[in-house]
C-alpha cells in the first residue's frame, strides 16, 4: 500500500518531464503506475522493446541507489531528478544507501517504508 501511495504521489505531485531512479524491476510501482520516465525499468523490458543500452542502464541506474560519487555521474548522465528508496531498492540485489540519501537527497515525500528524495543539486 505505501508504494501505491509513493506512486500516486509521483504521478500527482512531479512534474511529468521528472525522470527518477528506482529498482529495476518488474514490481515496481513507481515504473508501473506513476506514468514518468525512469533510467530503466524491469531489463527484460528494456531489451524486448529494442533499448541499445538496456544493460547498462539496468547497472547505472543501481549505481545510482547505492549513492556515492558514481551515483552523482549518473544522475547528470540521465537528467536524474528523484530517487526512490523502498524495501525493494533496499534489497540484497539492489542494496540502496539509505544512510548516503539521506545525507546527500532532500526527502520530498515518504510513506511507510518508502522515501523520495530530490537529488543532490549541481
Amino acid at each position: 500500500a505505501d508504494g501505491l501511495r509513493i506512486a500516486t504521489w509521483v504521478r500527482d505531485e512531479l512534474p511529468t518531464d521528472a525522470v527518477l531512479a528506482v529498482a529495476p524491476t518488474n514490481t515496481q510501482p513507481v515504473t508501473s503506475l506513476s506514468g514518468h520516465a525512469v533510467v530503466s525499468g524491469y531489463p527484460g523490458w528494456t531489451f524486448d522493446l529494442g533499448v541499445a543500452d538496456w544493460e547498462g542502464r539496468a547497472e547505472d541506474e543501481v549505481a545510482i541507489l547505492r549513492g556515492g560519487p558514481e551515483a552523482l555521474s549518473q544522475i547528470r548522465r540521465y537528467g536524474v531528478d528523484h530517487v526512490v528508496i523502498g524495501p525493494i531498492e533496499r534489497s540484497p540485489e539492489f542494496r540502496a544507501d539509505d544512510a548516503w540519501w539521506a545525507s546527500n537527497g532532500e526527502v520530498v515525500y515518504s510513506a511507510g517504508e518508502w522515501t523520495v528524495y530530490a537529488v543532490p543539486p549541481s
